[in-house]
């Protein structure tokens, strides 16, 4: 879970948020700032399904815990406008003692389910700040690498892609760690990578399951690596390793299919 009105919620602009009762929702705004190589992928929802998620699964926790995610799944169902809104709906299916578990479903200005969502989280014994709306929102960057501060990194010999993603507090989620959401995003933009070095950039990333072993500290850079696993005529699969100072974080299984 991701506690609002951070870094992350700012830039990506994650707005009028409720929540209450196992159930949260939010709103953001799309633009040319969420778009990568001319479309708004599936990672640019990453930031906001996360959010939600975790609300849904405190809001219905009775001992008012806090809660980390132990793995998101994200599948987009159809491409993403370039203008409008979507919003997040999201419901806590289970709160049990040590785990959790959430629901959610993006929709478009006609109310269209665009993406699914699912995410398992662990309760931790912490309290988590509550989202607040930002004031004020910087310019958008050009694109949502600029969004995210990401940057290439040399290939590697076995023909595996990374990107880095820079240190900040503008990185960090309620609990002082690195964004689950944003470690989403950076993943799914790995693979794109991986399929561009591929000469694939046909194949466009829609499903993504990723898992979060250990907490990244949002103060350290962070890899993210991908490695191009099958590719075939109609869709692709990837494997993406997070990883701070040789410690992976996060692991991240990516299908790509042919765009429409």
């Amino acid at each position: 879970m991701t506690a609002g009105g951070f870094g992350a919620e700012r830039a990506f602009r994650i707005e009028r948020f409720a929540t209450g009762h196992g159930e949260a929702s939010a709103e953001m705004p799309l633009g040319a700032w969420l778009e990568d190589a001319g479309r708004a992928p599936a990672g640019a929802l990453a930031v906001l399904v996360d959010d939600v998620l975790g609300y849904a699964a405190v809001s219905a926790d009775p001992a008012g815990r806090a809660s980390v995610s132990s793995d998101i799944a994200l599948d987009l169902l159809l491409p993403l406008p370039r203008t409008g809104r979507v919003r997040a709906v999201a419901r806590c299916v289970h709160a049990g003692d040590r785990d959790s578990a959430a629901i959610a479903e993006v929709l478009d200005d006609g109310a269209r389910v665009m993406a699914r969502a699912f995410q398992r989280g662990r309760w931790v014994d912490s309290t988590s700040e509550s989202f607040t709306e930002a004031a004020t929102v910087a310019p958008a960057p050009a694109d949502l690498r600029a969004l995210l501060g990401v940057s290439p990194l040399p290939a590697a010999s076995d023909g595996t892609r990374a990107l880095r993603l820079g240190a900040g507090a503008q990185h960090a989620n309620g609990l002082g760690a690195l964004h689950g959401g944003l470690a989403l995003c950076a993943s799914q933009l790995a693979a794109s990578d991986a399929l561009a070095a591929a000469h694939r950039s046909d194949l466009v990333p829609t499903s993504i399951r990723i898992a979060y072993p250990r907490p990244g500290d949002a103060g350290r850079p962070t890899s993210f690596a991908a490695t191009l696993r099958h590719a075939g005529r109609s869709f692709a699969v990837l494997d993406v390793v997070g990883a701070q100072d040789g410690r992976t974080i996060t692991i991240a299984h990516v299908t790509a299919h042919a765009s429409a």
